[in-house]
């Protein structure tokens, strides 16, 4: 099954490319009833981080060192609090559709728990554990504040992977936004 997902098949009559997330968003918004938050979620990926993750790898070698898998970059512990199957026959971190859907529900839960976009992304990609450390050592939640890198300083506030995410984020979102004007 694995294979088929690595090729871009994502089941039914569906198939899309490999970059092509806000195609994945629509069929998976299709698929299913959400709540108000999840739809938010769900436009926020499509206008913010689709080219982010989803573009950088293709979904077959989408592996990290951490061991985080597809293109949602699931690691393990969290593809099975949402309910996504590994095991020596399927990962269904692989899968594009219930990955998806896995992030959407992932990201909501993180919008809801740190109310920002920003914080939420920030949380996907170094741990809420790690970004709520982060809010305590700054005794801030804002951006500046976050991604500031200070000499001597034994720990900075989050990982130079997450400075480079959320940058790479609203980078991406800035232009989104210049060129629909």
């Amino acid at each position: 099954k694995n294979e088929d997902y690595d090729k871009g098949d994502i089941g039914g009559n569906h198939s899309i490319g490999k970059s092509d997330v806000a195609g994945l968003i629509e069929v998976v918004f299709a698929d299913g009833e959400y709540s108000e938050l999840e739809k938010d979620t769900m436009d926020w990926i499509r206008g913010n981080i689709g080219m982010t993750d989803a573009a950088r790898k293709e979904w077959k070698s989408a592996y990290s060192k951490a061991k985080a898998v597809g293109m949602w970059q699931f690691m393990p512990k969290t593809a099975a609090i949402f309910d996504l199957k590994i095991n020596r026959y399927v990962d269904e971190r692989r899968d594009p559709i219930k990955a998806t859907k896995a992030a959407i529900k992932y990201l909501t839960s993180l919008h809801k728990r740190f109310g920002k976009w920003y914080l939420a992304m920030m949380a996907y990609n170094c741990g809420g554990g790690r970004l709520s450390w982060a809010i305590k050592k700054a005794r801030s939640d804002d951006l500046s504040v976050l991604l500031q890198v200070k000499k001597g300083r034994k720990r900075q506030y989050l990982p130079g992977e997450t400075r480079n995410y959320i940058r790479k984020i609203i980078a991406l979102s800035t232009l989104s936004e210049s060129e629909s004007m």
